[in-house]
């Protein structure tokens, strides 16, 4: 295994074309082939299916990808880690993520961030929750986002300003009890009868979904087995084996027609809320202290202004 195979597995992923994705890699699609038919052989299973018509993970693809995407990002975080400390002028930026953030949104936050300091390179890490506490605390990142935090005397340290708040979407199960009263909105009362498939409690949306449900007196079933993507729990809930509740920015577009947004008894949308976080102990340099203050000054604004 190498991690060249990673990256084609990666592409390929992607594109959903053995051509799109040899050009994407800057290689042949002969060797790109090749190289995943040697590392299928050596996983032991079929990554992709092949047909004349599409290329698609299989469900041991999907479920190794999100593992090749970790040792893809922990090969370019040794690089900037290595280059930081070879050469300090190199300015970074390390930005560590919970997996339920809209990146999209993200990096359309940042692009006045960037455009002003061209000289200061942004680092994307996805982490899960456990790990992104570490992260801050090791110095390691410079910035977390994630879910709003409720345990606040958990995290004494950390510095925090709002982020954004986007709206949970209902996905039904296939033949569920609450199919036919889907529309474009759904009272969480209405859905409590169903049986949710969840996420392990990794990245907050499980917390945020347990939160909503116990702070409005319901009581949340559970289906004992974990998705342990987005789109397994879409795919799961058009199989029939539970209903979902996911930001709107994770449904996938197959799922949108047949979502409807949560609201809540007086009407109010069903939230989950982004903050930035920051180890308040760590001494930041001027440019990281620069992008904090483009956090806690700037972006409230521009964030109302594109979610308007």
């Amino acid at each position: 295994m190498n991690l060249n195979q990673l990256r084609f597995v990666k592409a390929l992923a992607a594109t959903s074309s053995f051509s799109r994705a040899a050009d994407t890699c800057a290689v042949t699609q002969p060797t790109l082939s090749n190289a995943l038919a040697q590392l299928e052989e050596e996983l032991g299973g079929q990554l992709f299916e092949r047909t004349t018509r599409r290329v698609a993970l299989t469900g041991f693809g999907r479920h190794l990808l999100p593992l090749v995407e970790d040792v893809l990002n922990a090969r370019n975080q040794l690089s900037h880690s290595a280059e930081g400390f070879l050469n300090p002028e190199h300015k970074l930026v390390r930005i560590g993520m919970s997996p339920l953030v809209d990146m999209r949104l993200l990096t359309c936050a940042l692009e006045p961030f960037r455009r002003e300091h061209a000289n200061v390179e942004v680092v994307y890490k996805e982490c899960f929750l456990d790990d992104l506490d570490n992260r801050l605390g090791g110095e390691q990142v410079d910035f977390g986002i994630r879910p709003t935090l409720a345990d606040r005397a958990k995290h004494r340290g950390l510095g925090r300003c709002p982020f954004y708040e986007e709206p949970l979407y209902f996905i039904p199960r296939s033949a569920g009890p609450v199919t036919a009263l889907t529309a474009a909105s759904i009272r969480l009362s209405e859905i409590a009868q169903e049986t949710f498939v969840l996420t392990p409690d990794v990245c907050g949306l499980t917390s945020t979904i347990q939160s909503l449900f116990d702070q409005h007196g319901l009581g949340l079933k559970k289906y004992p087995g974990h998705a342990l993507s987005y789109q397994v729990l879409q795919d799961w809930a058009a199989l029939g084996i539970g209903a979902a509740i996911l930001p709107l920015s994770k449904i996938s577009a197959a799922h949108r027609p047949g979502a409807s947004m949560v609201v809540l008894a007086d009407g109010s949308e069903a939230m989950v809320r982004q903050e930035i976080t920051w180890n308040q102990n760590a001494a930041p340099s001027k440019h990281v202290k620069a992008c904090r203050d483009y956090f806690r000054d700037v972006v409230p604004e521009l964030i109302a202004g594109i979610t308007a």
